[in-house]
């Protein structure tokens, strides 16, 4: 018979791993992680993930307009020319 405190351990090996172990770090931890990195050696700390996304896209849509432009097509409304020209009129 195996004594107590081995048996113990036994029981404490076999519960699952909380999810973050399995799952790895989401954009959230590296965060955190850059911060206090960040705080260790006296520099700014980096934005929160998210700070920038309406910008970045922002930017993307600017730069389409700006191709279709250059391309001698109209800069807006192309989505829904394109697809009225491939679904046709449709009923009336």
């Amino acid at each position: 018979m195996l004594p107590r405190r081995l048996t113990g351990c036994v029981k404490r090996r076999d519960r699952p791993h909380p999810p973050a172990h399995r799952e790895g770090m989401n954009a959230m931890h590296q965060h955190l992680f850059d911060a206090y990195r960040a705080a260790q050696h006296g520099e700014p700390t980096p934005p929160p993930p998210g700070t920038h996304d309406v910008a970045t896209l922002r930017a993307v849509r600017d730069h389409r307009r700006f191709r279709r432009v250059l391309a001698g097509r109209p800069a807006r409304g192309g989505l829904l020319a394109a697809l009225t020209r491939r679904l046709g009129q449709g009923p009336s």
